[in-house]
């Protein structure tokens, strides 16, 4: 639902279809201002639900089968300032899953319309190769497309030491923050970057990007759709030379500030030279053949399914999309794919289990588990599940429901497991 109420004291209507039982979420996705409420209406005329247009409401459920109505209403009172909105009511379905003590439930890679859509437990990457460090010169480009912001800095091109020296030890790498602004750093011995201004890169949608390098002129630029954006010196010196994998959408380096990549990722293209704006702005919408000079990995990221990334250079750089859990047997992993869905397991115990759980993942997802006893936890916090979280416990309390259990008697029967992100936006991943 996207419209504008002009002036803004009116009211637009929608209308859907549902059925009884059907779970919805009310998301808010942008709006000019907080002056207005939506109401959704039943069939019968009956309020069902009453928010602000500042506020995400849900996941409601409807009572009954018929064609409800949503009203998105002005103030009576703005009748000088308009008021444009982009708003969704989203189906809310909790996938239910089957679990075995033991056995991972993995998180395979999201293809999206033929696309690898990156959502915080995957990047991509190739081995190391002398080509692959460029010294002089280099040109990165990509079609990027950002879902989250989910911290300071997410990696968009990496290829360096991953260490904790950061800057100072990076052969190139390209860095978007969470203002949308682009930042290109290098590394020799000290760090040199040069950052764009004006938040070119937007929540959604599709932009091209390419920075270069050329040490023999001294020079480091980016830019934005064919356009350059941002330039600076950089130093003569050859850059620090990492003999560390290539990562896309990730970085070894060890700091609160970064996160893996949120979004899309498309045709990466690596040039051993610095290519020109004009270059950039007459290809970037075209395929480039394999063995075209100074082209050293092409990755066009189209498989559509996966872990295999083949490489159009020519050259043999073909890449792998890796998993945070990958080499971590037993791990529990899924992802919360709209706002207000929960994911489901359903564990069958045929003989008594001692359980703990393991929180792989830093946010505030919760989980409960339910069995033939009744309730074992209730919306216990992911960040307040680990042993070190629980200060007064040494992990065994014989109240199989005490609040700071951590080691968990489960007798036989059928359990459920539920994870829940409230108040979280959708597509977050889960590890435990």
């Amino acid at each position: 639902m996207v419209g504008d109420l002009v002036p803004g004291s009116r009211s637009d209507a929608y209308a859907f279809d549902a059925t009884a039982g059907q779970r919805f979420y009310l998301d808010i996705q942008a709006r000019a201002n907080g002056n207005g409420s939506i109401r959704v209406i039943s069939p019968q005329g009956d309020p069902l639900l009453l928010t602000g247009l500042d506020t995400d409401s849900g996941p409601f459920t409807v009572p009954s089968d018929g064609r409800y109505t949503v009203l998105i209403e002005g103030r009576r009172t703005a009748t000088t300032t308009d008021n444009s909105y982009r708003v969704t009511l989203q189906p809310v379905i909790d996938p239910v899953h089957t679990l075995v003590l033991g056995q991972s439930q993995g998180l395979a890679p999201t293809w999206t319309g033929g696309q690898l859509a990156l959502a915080g437990h995957h990047w991509l990457q190739t081995p190391d190769a002398a080509d692959l460090n460029a010294p002089r010169a280099l040109t990165i480009e990509a079609w990027v497309t950002v879902d989250r912001f989910v911290n300071s800095f997410m990696p968009i091109v990496y290829k360096g030491a991953g260490d904790a020296t950061f800057g100072a030890r990076r052969t190139y790498s390209l860095w978007v923050n969470n203002s949308g602004n682009l930042i290109l750093s290098t590394g020799d011995g000290a760090e040199q970057a040069v950052t764009t201004s004006g938040s070119p890169i937007r929540l959604g949608v599709r932009t091209h990007v390419a920075a270069t390098i050329d040490r023999d002129a001294g020079t480091m630029k980016i830019f934005v759709d064919g356009v350059q954006v941002a330039a600076a010196a950089v130093r003569t010196t050859n850059p620090f030379s990492s003999t560390s994998a290539l990562d896309v959408g990730r970085t070894r380096e060890p700091s609160s500030q970064f996160s893996t990549f949120n979004g899309t990722i498309e045709d990466l293209r690596l040039w051993k030279v610095a290519r020109s704006g004009a270059e950039i702005e007459a290809a970037r919408h075209a395929a480039v053949a394999a063995g075209t000079p100074n082209l050293m990995l092409n990755w066009r990221l189209d498989e559509g399914s996966g872990t295999v990334l083949a490489d159009s250079s020519g050259l043999g750089h073909a890449g792998s999309v890796s998993g945070l859990f990958d080499n971590l047997p037993g791990t529990v992993a899924g992802r919360i794919e709209v706002p207000g869905q929960r994911v489901v397991y359903t564990l069958d115990l045929l003989q008594p289990k001692q359980v703990v759980f393991d929180s792989l993942a830093d946010t505030n997802f919760t989980w409960t588990l339910e069995g033939p006893r009744g309730t074992h936890v209730s919306a216990r916090s992911f960040q307040g599940s680990d042993s070190r979280e629980w200060g007064t416990a040494d992990g065994y309390i014989a109240d199989f429901a005490a609040g700071n259990r951590l080691v968990h008697e489960l007798a036989p029967g059928r359990y459920t497991f539920t994870i829940d992100a409230p108040g979280m936006p959708p597509a977050l991943s889960h590890g435990a």
